[in-house]
């Protein structure tokens, strides 16, 4: 039962953490945001994203050895949560006279966000494998990235 309670989390994990990647990418191109920031900037501030991912590869497992897998896994959700809630409010309180701090703030934003879902992501593929999921592994991956 718990190996099933552990994939059912982590399944809703990676639900949050892709409702995050890509909630915005079909409105900020077309608002008044990306008119004021431009093609080449919205192409940054999502590129920031998988860039901060592989970037942060190595502090998960620094992360686990500090503040366990639940610890890992909750601070990850902490920062994409905190960062997509930043993206959004960022337009209203910087504005988008001067796009220039608009950019960087966002992008600063999907950056912490990319570093949380490598954290979230990495201490819940070290959960599966680690809660009894040892003989049908190949599953519970294959259930997590579908």
């Amino acid at each position: 039962m718990r190996r099933w309670l552990t994939l059912g989390v982590i399944l809703l994990t990676y639900l949050g953490l892709y409702i995050a990647l890509f909630i915005p990418v079909p409105f900020l191109p077309a608002s008044r945001v990306g008119d004021a920031i431009g093609v080449t900037a919205v192409g940054v501030v999502f590129a920031a994203y998988p860039a901060a991912t592989a970037l942060a590869t190595p502090l998960p497992p620094r992360a686990i050895a500090l503040v366990g897998l639940r610890g890992t896994v909750a601070i990850g959700l902490m920062l994409g949560a905190l960062s997509m809630a930043a993206f959004g409010l960022l337009p209203s309180i910087l504005g988008v006279a001067s796009p220039s701090p608009l950019i960087a703030g966002l992008v600063v934003c999907r950056l912490v966000g990319g570093a949380g879902a490598s954290l979230a992501e990495s201490a819940a593929l070290t959960a599966v494998s680690t809660t009894g999921w040892e003989a049908d592994l190949g599953k519970a991956l294959a259930a997590v990235e579908v």
